[in-house]
């Protein structure tokens, strides 16, 4: 009897270790604004107006939703230790918050699918596999800021962007840190062919390579990213884009800055060159976070030789109930001018709310 309580024990001890050694945690974000956007186009003298106010809309400035700070979203990630410094990490998100964008009340809307990876991680560094985030987007977010928030007016919400926020079949290694600085390679390919001729039905590659700094008050990530989208043997699409995005923590203040050029090329037809900057600040002050940017840039159709000069600016302020829940106001601005053809599209927005991470 006293030998089976020992084992008893001894296997609850091994049991107990085991589960220790991994960990499951769920995640997500809440967020309900009431949000007002209006937009107006001016071509050949006349005006078109476009006024859309939303209570709870959960979404950004294209969503019929309507606009909030963050995106919801729940989420699971976790992490096993394999032994020997080796772990195995995880990561399910999908957005939620708005099934139903018709405000028709039918609940059968669908919950997409932001991130689903799974990967390693070590001494070597780590890599990782399945529907990530692009690394893109660390650049945009080092020198954003108003933390890439869904309202218009900045840079990261202008349209100039050529990458993907979020793309499936993606290889990531990101390397041990060296010193300051922290390199990433991103991959994807995805082909599909027919078994008569080999011809490529349909396809997309992409690329992307960041180069990161962060020591004392200074972060900076440089990004370069090339895509191929591919039909019958045929490159139909060819973006391309470099963005340094980067931030200085003063004390008081921190300022950020980001600089964006890209090339979107479809061979024997259109081109477009784009070339952006944005500079910002954010104070925080006891309990309040405030948030300034400007942007200002061209966007050049090669084959019609016109060119369109965008701009725009946002004003956020935050109030930190808790470091999980506060309440927010954005304010936002952004404007599309036509050089050649003299037609304008200008944006403005405010909304408030209250988001909640958890």
């Amino acid at each position: 009897m006293k030998k089976l309580l020992i084992a008893t024990a001894a296997l609850a001890v091994v049991a107990g270790s085991a589960q220790a050694q991994s960990s499951v945690e769920i995640y997500g974000v809440l967020d309900k604004a009431y949000s007002n956007l209006e937009s107006k186009v001016t071509a050949a003298g006349a005006t078109t107006k476009t006024e859309t106010t939303t209570t709870g809309g959960s979404g950004n400035g294209a969503v019929a939703g309507g606009q909030n700070y963050t995106t919801e979203r729940l989420g699971f990630r976790g992490t096993e230790d394999l032994g020997g410094g080796l772990k195995a990490n995880f990561v399910y998100e999908a957005r939620i918050g708005q099934l139903d964008s018709t405000d028709s009340g039918d609940e059968s809307g669908t919950m997409p699918t932001r991130l689903a990876f799974v990967g390693l991680s070590g001494g070597f560094g780590s890599i990782a596999m399945g529907r990530q985030t692009s690394l893109m987007e660390a650049a945009y977010g080092a020198g954003n800021s108003s933390n890439q928030n869904n309202f218009i007016g900045t840079l990261y919400v202008s349209g100039q962007k050529f990458n993907n926020s979020r793309s499936d079949r993606l290889v990531t290694y990101t390397s041990p840190k060296m010193g300051a600085f922290t390199l990433a390679v991103q991959y994807g390919e995805r082909e599909v062919k027919t078994t008569t001729t080999s011809t490529s039905v349909a396809g997309q590659d992409e690329m992307t390579v960041n180069l990161s700094y962060a020591a004392g008050p200074l972060t900076a990530v440089l990004s370069h990213t090339k895509e191929e989208t591919k039909a019958a043997n045929a490159v139909t699409v060819k973006p391309e884009a470099t963005v340094l995005g980067a931030n200085y923590n003063f004390g008081p203040a921190t300022a950020f800055v980001t600089y964006a050029e890209g090339k979107n090329k479809v061979p024997g037809a259109t081109a477009n060159d784009r070339e952006a900057y944005e500079v910002g600040v954010r104070v925080p002050m006891k309990a309040w976070t405030f948030q300034a940017s400007t942007y200002d840039g061209k966007d050049k159709v090669t084959a019609s030789a016109t060119d369109s000069d965008v701009s725009g600016y946002q004003l956020s302020a935050l109030y930190n109930f808790s470091k999980r829940t506060n309440l927010y106001a954005v304010i936002g601005s952004d404007e599309v001018k036509n050089t050649a053809g003299g037609t304008k599209t200008e944006r403005d927005t405010y909304g408030v709310g209250v988001r909640h991470q958890f």
